[in-house]
């Protein structure tokens, strides 16, 4: 897989509250991990907020698989996830529930040193993560950051955005271009580590060799229309396109941190 990622404080914040990651996961599963988080809680809280879910991600997942391995029967183990559970083939760890106890954990590890250091009272994080492997991506989501895929030039948004926008857009209310500029596009209906009723969106769904996958925080997607990134992400290699995409959020403005993972997959 051709990997880039790119992150930006922008032209108006003091401190840049994103974080990601582009892990691999081997020996213990044949695929890698991507995420990109999205912090809030002021000066310091959002930068660790963001930070502790992308760590607390990688390393539950990690111990999961670990355990995962150690109880399956050595000649049972495959060395990369197959693109289909056939019967006769190799158990597969179960990654979507692996997922959804990561994001649980991370809001966990959140909401606990919220309660250790009391000046960073109300921070949280969007976290958008991919598992990709075997012709598979294993989708998990919480928050307003995106995750799309593209094929044969068509970019498709895989994740749902939990904010108010994102429920207006989905009911037909508001356009992409409305909510690009709508006074309440920042509001998040969830997000980890804020309390609450904090779920995860978790979903399986299929790739072919070529296609790309592309996370992003909404520094980007609040400046930059799924057609434009359409447009860059067709014509250029994944290190070309993730400096135009965040070049071009800088161009009309910089209001937000920006984060951009492209991955060419296979």
């Amino acid at each position: 897989m051709k990997v880039a990622a790119k992150t930006d404080i922008g032209r108006i914040r003091d401190v840049n509250e994103d974080s990601y990651c582009a892990f691999d996961l081997a020996p213990l599963w044949g695929g890698r991990i991507f995420a990109v988080a999205d912090g809030m809680g002021g000066y310091d809280g959002g930068e660790v907020a963001s930070s502790l879910a992308i760590m607390t991600l990688h390393d539950h997942l990690r111990q999961a698989l670990e355990a995962w391995k150690a109880a399956a029967p050595e000649e049972q183990t495959p060395a990369l996830v197959s693109s289909a559970g056939s019967p006769g083939s190799p158990p597969e760890p179960d990654l979507e529930q692996m997922l959804a106890d990561a994001f649980a954990a991370a809001d966990a590890a959140i909401q606990e040193e919220t309660r250790k250091r009391p000046g960073i009272k109300g921070m949280g994080t969007t976290l958008t993560a991919v598992l990709a492997g075997g012709g598979r991506l294993w989708l998990a989501h919480a928050g307003d950051s995106r995750a799309y895929l593209m094929n044969g030039g068509a970019l498709r948004q895989i994740s749902e955005d939990h904010s108010l926008v994102g429920e207006m857009m989905k009911n037909g209310t508001l356009t992409e271009a409305e909510a690009m500029v709508h006074p309440q596009r920042n509001i998040l209906t969830n997000a980890l580590g804020a309390g609450g009723d904090t779920h995860v969106d978790v979903s399986v769904l299929p790739y072919h060799p070529g296609d790309r996958l592309v996370l992003c925080t909404d520094g980007l997607t609040g400046s930059v229309s799924s057609a434009e990134m359409a447009g860059l992400l067709s014509s250029r290699e994944p290190a070309e396109a993730a400096e135009a995409l965040v070049a071009l959020a800088n161009e009309r403005g910089g209001y937000d941190n920006i984060t951009v993972l492209v991955v060419e997959l296979s």
